[in-house]
């Protein structure tokens, strides 16, 4: 819902500029006329690609931690193997 009313605000907004530049009241180039289309998918692009990296970061963090925490048990039952040995 929130997608629509800011595609038709978008659009809208697009359809007033071209029609401006066509009827020669604006003298804009045709990359900002045509920016309410490109911008956000730009913004939404940008955001894609950081939320992206922040969750590989996250992930590659916690699998690092994963590997800590086995080879940390790894050396307790060593410990203990070891420990039951000398007794």
């Amino acid at each position: 819902m929130i997608m629509d009313r800011f595609g038709g605000f978008f659009g809208l907004l697009t359809l007033i500029f071209i029609t401006l530049k066509l009827t020669a009241v604006l003298s804009w180039s045709w990359w900002w006329v045509l920016a309410p289309i490109w911008i956000p998918l730009l913004l939404t692009s940008v955001g894609v690609i950081v939320a992206t990296a922040v969750v590989t970061r996250k992930n590659k963090q916690h699998e690092k931690d994963q590997e800590i925490m086995k080879d940390q048990k790894e050396q307790n039952i060593l410990q203990g193997f070891e420990d039951d040995m000398r007794h």
